[in-house]
């Protein structure tokens, strides 16, 4: 069991780091509620749960889409990490976030957790940009779902090392799981497979950097790298949150306007 250790010298996060991640993603959604209601307050056949955010919303929060990093706007690689497009898509991606992050928080401690799902996040918006662009589709992209299959690739690469039974009946529910979420994937449209598998791709080759971490990976280069990452992210999400105001009411006037009032 790894204990919590500061990121950079005495600097310490305030809540486990599991914790501190699934509170950003609550509350990036809460957010997400409380702007989609605001924007389409005038729209009474729309409800206000959050089971189906508007793409109003999600465009002025920071969603992801090649047609946006055209541009400029980059920093939507990692505000889309923290967006999700409804109810469902939140609780799906939290639920398999708690347990896949408990076991790489366990393995490997909180500051390399922050930094996997970070970096395989920003990967997994990469790939799918990269793909949208390859199929010549604007493509629009939110949902940790790609960071989550990052801390699935990790653990399945880890366990592949290792001989003891319990590994391998972890390796084999992991890769199960892995099969479902791609038959799923094809199953159910609107999922964005490229973002899943370039951060599968991306924890599992991560787990190789960690194998030599004594070498490659110091402690105190991963508290920098995961300091840097983390500070980026935020910087991303303040950013996106300091225009809403700005682009959410164009986007209104816009939507106003096709429905003609």
């Amino acid at each position: 069991m790894h204990h919590e250790a500061p990121l950079l010298g005495r600097f310490r996060v305030p809540m486990p780091a599991l914790n501190l991640l699934l509170t950003l993603l609550g509350l990036m959604f809460l957010g997400e509620v409380v702007l989609d209601r605001t924007l389409n307050a005038w729209n009474a056949t729309r409800g206000y749960a959050g089971e189906d955010i508007s793409f109003a919303t999600l465009y002025a929060l920071g969603a992801d889409s090649p047609a946006f990093l055209v541009e400029g706007e980059v920093w939507r690689t990692f505000t889309a990490v923290f967006l999700h497009a409804g109810l469902i898509h939140f609780l799906m991606n939290g639920f398999a976030l708690w347990q896949l992050g408990r076991a790489v928080q366990s393995l490997f401690g909180g500051t390399l957790l922050l930094a996997s799902f970070l970096f395989t996040g920003l990967i997994a918006s990469l790939v799918s940009d990269g793909w949208f662009c390859l199929q010549g589709q604007p493509g629009l992209s939110v949902g940790a779902s790609g960071a989550v299959c990052g801390l699935m690739g990790l653990l399945i690469a880890h366990f592949r090392r290792r001989t003891d039974i319990v590994a391998l009946q972890l390796r084999r529910q992991l890769i199960t799981w892995a099969i479902v979420n791609l038959v799923l994937g094809i199953i159910i449209p609107n999922v964005n497979n490229a973002a899943h598998a370039g951060g599968f791709a991306a924890g599992f080759l991560l787990d190789h950097c960690l194998e030599g971490r004594a070498r490659l990976v110091t402690a105190q280069r991963a508290r920098v790298a995961t300091l840097i990452l983390f500070v980026t992210a935020l910087a991303a999400i303040a950013w996106g949150i300091a225009f809403v105001a700005e682009r959410s009411e164009d986007v209104r006037i816009g939507l106003g306007a096709l429905e003609g009032r």
